[in-house]
């Protein structure tokens, strides 16, 4: 009898310690992804993107939601919500680097009104090659970086606005951010060079890196037209492969990538909601 007692207060013994351990594991990972939250949100907020709040909505697996404010005044997205939610996305697609991986993670924009105007969610996987980046070293300054994007755009009659490399210097690297604005006299003007542009421009940010050394992570850019009316406003993230951009009606759009296939059974879907299309510029959906 005296063993039995024995052998139960042993288990007993046993079981508390699991149950303090396993607690102690799920407050620190509860600590940990509130922590991770936060830094996505303050990351944000010292990037100058109106960021509204960063929650988590599910801790097994981890998925927060995001939310932007637009400067909107209608169901439309404002041409700058180009820029701030393809640095959300930035942000959580790498926020392993700073923090836990995320499973998935839900972006929504509202305009000054409150209301829902757009919505996403994005899902990651391990094997994804965003999650599998590093961050990589600048071997070429930001001046002499922007004489090699000069020296291979091709403005074909465009005039070159804008052309600026700015570091990044965050998520555990040191990129460096690629701004370009060119300009033209019209929609026709601009359309007569944009192919031969356009085709220097995604060559260049194709091989940019590899073949000189540069460490560009973001790209924006924007073709206005004489009156300053914006008829591109392309961004891309380099390293975590996403792409968004407004486009005017009518512009030369053969650099526009073609509908992908319908997912295969099993894969999540991008979910999309409310990103209808302004009376002149056409949306593009992420990514």
């Amino acid at each position: 009898m005296i063993k039995k007692r024995g052998y139960s207060f042993i288990l007993l013994i046993t079981i508390g310690i699991l149950i303090i351990f396993i607690a102690s594991v799920v407050v620190i990972q509860v600590n940990a992804q509130e922590q991770s939250a936060d830094d996505i949100f303050d990351r944000l907020e010292q990037k100058g993107v109106p960021v509204l709040k960063v929650s988590t909505i599910h801790r097994l697996p981890y998925r927060i939601e995001i939310d932007l404010q637009s400067a909107s005044q209608s169901d439309d997205l404002a041409l700058e919500d180009n820029w701030f939610m393809q640095l959300a996305h930035r942000e959580a697609t790498l926020a392993y680097r700073i923090g836990i991986r995320l499973a998935s993670y839900r972006l929504n924009v509202y305009n000054a009104a409150g209301a829902l105007i757009y919505a996403t969610e994005t899902y990651l996987y391990p094997e994804d090659l965003s999650q599998n980046s590093q961050p990589a070293r600048t071997q070429v300054d930001n001046q002499n970086a922007e004489q090699i994007v000069a020296g291979n755009l091709q403005l074909a009659g465009l005039k070159l606005d804008e052309l600026a490399v700015t570091p990044e210097d965050s998520l555990g690297g040191n990129g460096q951010i690629l701004l370009i604005q060119v300009s033209g006299k019209d929609l026709a003007d601009v359309n007569g060079s944009l192919p031969k542009f356009l085709d220097s421009f995604f060559q260049l940010l194709d091989t940019i890196n590899a073949q000189h050394g540069t460490n560009i992570v973001l790209c924006h850019l924007r073709v206005i037209d004489a009156k300053g009316e914006v008829l591109l406003d392309y961004v891309r993230d380099l390293e975590g492969g996403s792409t968004q951009w407004t486009a005017a009606e009518g512009l030369y759009s053969d650099w526009i990538p073609k509908p992908a296939l319908a997912p295969t059974a099993g894969t999540p879907p991008t979910i999309e909601n409310g990103y209808p299309s302004p009376p002149t510029l056409t949306p593009q959906p992420y990514p």
